[in-house]
């Protein structure tokens, strides 16, 4: 089964973080830069929030905020779902699914090790797999 752990490794242990301090426009900016969705929010070295491209669109967008006011600590998400990097794909997937997000940051004791998407999940499972592109897929 595979575990977290093996999907960070093979992306490679890049943490992409920010401050609560940062504005919501630098966030952006460096996300597109990175063409990422999100970003873990850290005060030191400990996870503080996420900030995701549905933070910006559910709480800024549709609210009709101005994001060149706002911080990343005015808007990220502050109660985080974590799993360590023992955690298997299904057991994120069920969490993700059930809590409607599609990043999770994955903690390796006390340290973040990285974050894990959905479609990270998805990659490694499609890039795993047996098949036969000849078997009937187009």
């Amino acid at each position: 089964m595979t575990t977290v752990g093996q999907i960070i490794e093979r992306q490679g242990r890049t943490l992409h973080s920010t401050t609560a301090g940062t504005t919501v426009t630098e966030a952006l900016a460096e996300m597109a830069r990175l063409e990422i969705d999100g970003v873990v929010v850290m005060d030191g070295p400990t996870l503080v929030g996420i900030f995701t491209s549905n933070d910006f669109l559910r709480k800024i967008v549709s609210a009709g905020l101005d994001a060149a006011s706002l911080t990343v600590g005015d808007v990220m998400t502050r109660d985080v779902s974590t799993v360590g990097i023992t955690a298997t794909s299904a057991q994120c997937v069920s969490m993700m699914s059930r809590g409607r997000f599609r990043h999770l940051p994955v903690l390796d004791g006390d340290r973040v090790a990285g974050i894990v998407t959905m479609l990270d999940i998805m990659a490694f499972s499609v890039d795993g797999a047996d098949h036969d592109v000849g078997d009937g897929v187009s």
